[in-house]
């Protein structure tokens, strides 16, 4: 067998490059598009703006708009996504699961009021 031309190699590699930046790029753009069409199961009201932003908080990613966050299930227990939350955001004033508020021994609970 004999060796490829130089140039010949060289346009391999960069077709290899573009062919792999090209399936990292399609993976992002369906990671995200697939996470846009997920229900939200928790929703928090803060006492106080986080502004326009996406944080990460023990592993649930919450899309926060002016003082509403919004997530979707995590494997952990409600009652510490709360509070995790709040000791990541500050002060939650409503917390809701699948659209039920907690009550507000549990919303104490998750404020560390309690």
């Amino acid at each position: 067998m004999t060796p490829l031309p130089m140039s010949l190699s060289n346009t391999l590699r960069q077709l290899m490059f573009v062919i792999v930046a090209s399936l990292g790029a399609v993976t992002m753009f369906t990671a995200t598009t697939a996470h846009a069409g997920k229900t939200v199961y928790y929703e928090a009201t803060l006492a106080s703006s986080a502004k326009d932003s996406t944080k990460v908080v023990k592993g649930v990613v919450w899309h926060c708009k002016d003082t509403t966050c919004k997530a979707t299930k995590s494997r952990t227990r409600d009652a510490f996504v709360c509070a995790n939350l709040t000791r990541k955001m500050g002060d939650v004033t409503e917390f809701k699961v699948r659209g039920e508020a907690f009550d507000a021994a549990a919303l104490a609970k998750c404020n560390g009021k309690d």
